[in-house]
């Protein structure tokens, strides 16, 4: 199998449970790290069980309220080219 079949998943081929791409150990070859990305319309919310695991919220645009417990940060996602 070549690097780009094993690694590049086309669209639409990795969504479930209402997230547009998951990575996770269910994916054949993939440990110890997962992915999860969902597209958010304004006012619209995520929840993500945070258990034993760290997690990283990169906005690709738009911004985002990421709220932990008591804590919350307003991220901003790319700013656009001038």
């Amino acid at each position: 199998m070549k690097d780009n079949e094993r690694w590049v998943l086309p669209l639409g081929s990795a969504g479930r449970n209402g997230w547009d791409v998951v990575v996770d150990s269910a994916t054949e070859g993939w440990q110890h790290t997962g992915l999860l990305v969902a597209e958010l319309a304004e006012g619209q919310t995520r929840e993500v069980a945070a258990g034993g695991w760290e997690h990283v919220v990169v906005p690709l645009s738009g911004a985002v309220l990421v709220e932990s417990g008591a804590d919350r940060a307003q991220l901003l996602g790319r700013l656009p080219h001038a």
